[in-house]
């Protein structure tokens, strides 16, 4: 059954005097923020002062004595800063400069 336009406005407004019909929420505000970056943040480096023929304790590697055979390039391969090229028993292992203790 359906209803017309007219008799549909008249039972909310009836609804609407009698606080039946349910208020409408009010939106909510959303402010959007802008961050400036106003700073470069400086990222702290520490560089190792190992050189080549060095002699080296390695932790991680049952504390093998190894001796550092370069710094950043070994045949071809390139590692970042603070890494090493580390000959421990028979393979060249690149390994990190806090990783490893001077003899």
């Amino acid at each position: 059954m359906t209803y017309r336009k007219a008799d549909l406005e008249a039972i909310k407004k009836q609804l609407a005097k009698t606080k039946g019909l349910p208020k409408k929420r009010p939106s909510r505000k959303i402010i959007k923020k802008e961050i400036h970056k106003n700073y470069e943040s400086k990222k702290k480096v520490i560089e190792w002062n190992y050189k080549v023929n060095d002699i080296v304790l390695c932790p991680f590697h049952n504390n093998q004595i190894g001796l550092i055979i370069s710094d950043n390039k070994y045949f071809g391969r390139k590692v970042e800063k603070n890494y090493f090229f580390v000959l421990l028993g028979s393979q060249v292992v690149a390994l990190n400069g806090q990783h490893l203790k001077k003899i």
